[in-house]
């Protein structure tokens, strides 16, 4: 008789962020749930739900995974504290601030840069902080400054914009995370 013929449940791990593991065979009994599927990690919080042949589902808190290494016949395995619990796991809250330059990451890493500034020539103004870490960077600064007095003028912002992306080429990666800033000013 092999073991895992004794593991006749069939139950779901719902991690902390919501991400499930369905059909984990496994023996659930009073304070504890055993698997031999060591695939998966499993943590303090998390919580497992097992279906009864009824249709009531069962919750389960994760109180202390214990993963055993595998000794001659026997696999490793989970040993999993648990403890009963009557309500369904929550699920993860997303928490929308819709102030000047939202953002919302569901899921996912936000490698963006947000720039919030709180007057239309703050941007200059960092811009030309930049240029003060560049040596010789006097034709950037100007291109800077000429772009600042025609922000009022479509066209001849146009043009010095795109004189200063001329001078400034060389050092794009410094002024990358404002260039579409200046882009509302077309």
């Amino acid at each position: 008789m092999q073991l895992s013929s004794l593991h006749k449940d069939r139950i779901t791990l719902i991690k902390k962020d919501g991400t499930k593991f369905e059909n984990i065979q496994s023996n659930v009994q009073t304070n504890k749930i055993f698997t031999y599927n060591t695939k998966i990690i499993v943590d303090e919080g998390d919580i497992f739900s097992r279906k009864l042949p009824n249709g009531k589902i069962e919750y389960y808190e994760v109180i202390n995974p214990i993963f055993c290494h595998g000794l001659g016949a026997i696999p490793a395995n989970y040993q999993i504290e648990v403890r009963k619990t009557t309500q369904a796991p929550k699920q993860p809250s997303i928490n929308i601030n819709a102030a000047g330059n939202a953002k919302v990451n569901v899921n996912s890493i936000d490698n963006s840069i947000n720039n919030s500034f709180n007057n239309d020539l703050e941007i200059f103004d960092k811009l030309l902080s930049i240029t003060g870490q560049i040596p010789n960077s006097a034709e950037i600064t100007k291109s800077i400054i000429e772009m600042k007095n025609s922000i009022n003028d479509k066209e001849s912002f146009k043009e010095k914009y795109n004189n200063f992306i001329q001078s400034a080429a060389a050092h794009m990666t410094l002024f990358a995370p404002l260039i579409t800033e200046l882009t509302k000013y077309f």
